[in-house]
């Protein structure tokens, strides 16, 4: 399990997440929490949505924010 630099905090990611949250990050969505599913199905990824525009439609999730950079 890599630990990474994210909001100032050495942060324990899972391995399959680890690129997932630094790309998110990077481009200004501040993830929360995180679960690869440890080879089980199930997936998890939190956001806080702060300053985040969220849209449900048509079985489609839209997250709208404006990058950090």
């Amino acid at each position: 399990m890599p630990v990474i630099q994210l909001h100032g905090k050495n942060i324990n990611i899972d391995d399959e997440m680890a690129p997932v949250i630094k790309e998110l990050n990077r481009l200004g969505l501040k993830t929360t929490s995180c679960c690869s599913g440890h080879g089980k199905k199930l997936v998890q990824l939190a956001f806080d949505i702060k300053d985040v525009t969220i849209l449900v439609d048509g079985g489609r999730v839209s997250l709208n924010w404006q990058r950090k950079q």
